[in-house]
């Protein structure tokens, strides 16, 4: 396969190490931003083939990085991975079940065989990392992002879903009072002496 662009955004530098480590026996470069800031600044300028977000960042929740990556017309081709610790399954599963869904979510630790299997399963093609199989296990992180505002950028999507299936409505299903035909109230024959007759 061709050579593959990959851009994690963790704020796990050790294991964003690891896993460029890992990656060195293949044709792949690998991009690394802690930030949801600087990684969709740097995601607009690389184009990557596969993008990975992590739930907890340093300076905003990753689901609202994602919201603002996929806003952007030139990653349309870009596969995006969320993962996230077990703490984090939950609002996975829920984010998952949206209709601007990532194209697949994975929980650390995960393996390289992981990250080929499920990029395989979307695009029916290899990462060509087959022959290495090793876990990532990152040290722990104490996640001091307050959950809702993980909560709030998927309602947020949500809402957003909502208002656009409701833009999408045909035109004809929506009737334009001001075009609507109103019939006249019937008027009574008159006589010769502009009387109107009784019935």
């Amino acid at each position: 396969m061709s050579h593959l662009n990959i851009l994690l955004i963790d704020s796990n530098q050790a294991f964003a190490a690891q896993l460029e480590q890992q990656l060195e026996p293949f044709d792949a470069s690998l991009h690394y931003c802690s930030g949801g800031v600087d990684g969709v600044e740097q995601a607009s300028q690389l184009m990557p083939d596969l993008l990975i977000i992590d739930v907890h960042l340093k300076d905003e929740n990753g689901f609202l990085t994602y919201r603002k990556l996929k806003r952007i017309g030139a990653l349309k081709e870009t596969v995006f991975i969320i993962t996230g610790s077990s703490n984090h399954q939950e609002l996975m599963e829920k984010h998952s079940g949206l209709r601007n869904r990532a194209q697949g979510y994975l929980y650390k630790p995960y393996t390289l065989e992981d990250l080929e299997e499920l990029y395989r399963t979307e695009l029916s093609r290899d990462l060509g990392l087959s022959p290495v199989s090793v876990d990532l296990n990152e040290p722990p992180v104490i996640d001091d992002q307050p959950e809702y505002e993980a909560i709030e950028a998927i309602e947020e999507i949500e809402e957003i879903e909502e208002i656009e299936e409701t833009e999408e409505l045909d035109e004809s299903d929506v009737v334009d009072l001001e075009d609507e035909v109103i019939p006249e109230t019937p008027t009574m024959p008159a006589n010769q002496d502009g009387e109107k007759l009784q019935q």
